[in-house]
């Protein structure tokens, strides 16, 4: 154990001449967050990962909320690029519904657990929606879902209605993962019980 800690500060210092403190701590809270799944863990821990004291957290971020809506805004804008790609392309409605699909999928393969982190922020932290605008890619999609509605690529409905269930469902497998592996480790203590 003691090892394990000693290699892991050793590559940790190695990394910090390339990262600045800063950096390191967002990138273990999205590592802790995004990839081992731990969304509502404590800047104690989110320090010891980072390897620093807890109080350079809230020397760079002010608040443990700072720290949450800095990680949650750049996941949100680490998808920006590409979908603005594919919504301001020349690609077919369905072309760029594919693909859109495509690009969501494999940022939850590289993050499994971004996408509960989000809706997770997103429900419990109020500040993030007061501060969001419809930005002008959604406003083109929505346009252009009208189009396709009125085309009769797609059901007619509201669009905004169109993109609401497109993301939950994209988002469902995700979901049901982590929901089916917290079932299953339920599972597995009462059959221990037994």
């Amino acid at each position: 154990m003691i090892l394990l800690l000693f290699t892991k500060l050793l590559n940790r210092r190695n990394q910090s001449t390339i990262l600045s403190i800063k950096e390191q701590i967002k990138a273990t809270a999205k590592e802790i967050f995004f990839y081992n799944g731990n969304l509502h863990t404590p800047t104690q821990e989110i320090a010891v990962g980072a390897i620093v004291i807890r109080s350079l957290i809230n020397d760079y971020f002010h608040s443990r909320d700072q720290l949450f809506k800095t990680v949650y805004n750049e996941a949100v804008e680490t998808m920006r690029p590409q979908l603005n790609i594919v919504i301001y392309s020349t690609f077919t409605f369905k072309d760029k519904l594919t693909t859109l699909i495509e690009a969501h999928m494999t940022e939850i393969v590289k993050y499994l657990h971004k996408e509960s982190f989000l809706i997770t922020e997103r429900c419990s932290k109020n500040f993030l929606l007061k501060e969001r605008k419809k930005d002008s890619s959604l406003i083109a999609y929505l346009e252009e879902s009208n189009i396709a509605m009125e085309k009769g690529s797609i059901r007619k409905s509201n669009a905004i209605h169109f993109i609401m269930k497109l993301f939950s469902l994209m988002a469902y497998p995700e979901m049901m993962t982590l929901f089916i592996e917290s079932f299953l480790i339920l599972i597995k203590k009462n059959l221990k019980v037994c």
